[in-house]
């Protein structure tokens, strides 16, 4: 027998967070908190939704289908992109995805909203630092750093990747040193 709780659960929008694992993320808590401030905590949901394989998506979705938001984790932003219907501008450039909606047609749009975070956060530490950077380091060669290197690209700032792998447009973690660090005007990880 369905309880009062669980009819009410079915028709509450739910938003969530896909990835694995998901014991690192704060998202949950601070969405369920950001829809208590709201006033939203009996009409809005956020769940995490931690899932081994990227196969398990479609099912996640017929299990879910009041599921209207999901933000993307590692090691999925890229993945995801095939089980997708549209992808915005952003997320095709840069091939990773951190935000999916589904829209009232039930279509799946993926878009990367670190751009726009990253692209803000920059303009105020130019603005703040008095001027353009020149030469930045990315740790990290993920969908996040895709990111962050395109709003560097737009900016004119020439960026190197920090990875565990060397080629020709990483460097190493290994490789980090006084001279590398000094090289750089801006580290983003």
């Amino acid at each position: 027998m369905c309880s009062y709780d669980d009819v009410m659960l079915v028709n509450m929008p739910r938003f969530g967070l896909i990835g694995y694992p998901l014991s690192h993320s704060f998202s949950q808590p601070y969405f369920t908190k950001k829809f208590a401030e709201l006033g939203l905590s009996d009409t809005h949901r956020y769940d995490n939704f931690p899932l081994a394989n990227i196969d398990e998506f479609p099912q996640l979705l017929a299990d879910h289908p009041d599921l209207v938001g999901i933000n993307v984790t590692i090691p999925y932003k890229e993945v995801i992109i095939p089980y997708l219907d549209i992808l915005s501008v952003d997320a095709v450039f840069i091939g990773a995805v951190n935000t999916i909606e589904r829209t009232p047609e039930g279509k799946l749009r993926g878009h990367n909203t670190d751009v726009i975070g990253f692209s803000d956060s920059l303009q105020t530490f130019l603005s703040a630092n008095g001027g353009p950077a020149q030469r930045a380091l990315i740790l990290g060669t993920g969908g996040a750093a895709k990111a962050i290197a395109s709003v560097l690209d737009q900016k004119e700032v020439v960026w190197q990747y920090v990875s565990r792998r060397a080629s020709v447009r990483h460097l190493t973690y290994a490789d980090l040193d006084e001279s590398s660090l000094k090289y750089a005007d801006l580290i983003v990880n």
